[in-house]
Formats: C-alpha cells, structure tokens, sequence
C-alpha cells in the first residue's frame, strides 16, 4: 500500500455492523455471521470514514500519528487486515 497519498480507500457501507472505542473495534459480518476484534488502532483508522466516503490513505496515516495512534508500520498492517476482511476497499 502506497502511504504516499496516492491511494484512496472507501468504508463498505453495506454487510458489517461495527463498534469501536479506545481505539479498537468489534465488527460483525452480517453475511457470514463472522466477528472480528480488532485492536488498537483499528478504531482510529475506522473513525476517519464516519463522515467521509472516501479516505487518502496519507490522511489516515498523519492523523493517526497525530493523534499518538499508531506507527506507520502498524497503520499499514490494519488497513491491509481491513482491505483484506471486506471492510475498506480500493477506490
């Protein structure tokens, strides 16, 4: 994944319920009954499209280190994890 900001990621909208607080997050596959816990700093990259259809990836990365988040390294580890449940995707 392309940290630079050339990469755009979009939230699924359809198919999950979630829930996030101190930056983790529970998120239930309604298709598959599956659920996931997601630790720090799941909930803070989620957050980022609660008011945003879609999301520069170099934005999630500077606010979340703002923010005393994450390193970049754990940052892209759970966007590939959430890329790779169905959760974000590539826009």
């Amino acid at each position: 994944m392309n940290a630079g900001g050339t990469d755009r990621l979009s939230l699924c909208r359809e198919g999950f319920l979630w829930r996030s607080w101190d930056n983790s997050v529970v998120i239930f596959d309604i298709e598959n009954g599956s659920t996931h816990l997601l630790r720090h700093p799941a909930g803070t990259v989620l957050k980022q499209f609660e008011a945003a259809d879609c999301v520069h990836v170099r934005h999630i990365f500077d606010t979340c280190q703002r923010a005393g988040s994450a390193d970049e390294k754990q940052l892209g580890e759970v966007i590939a994890m959430l890329v790779d449940l169905g959760i974000l995707y590539h826009s």
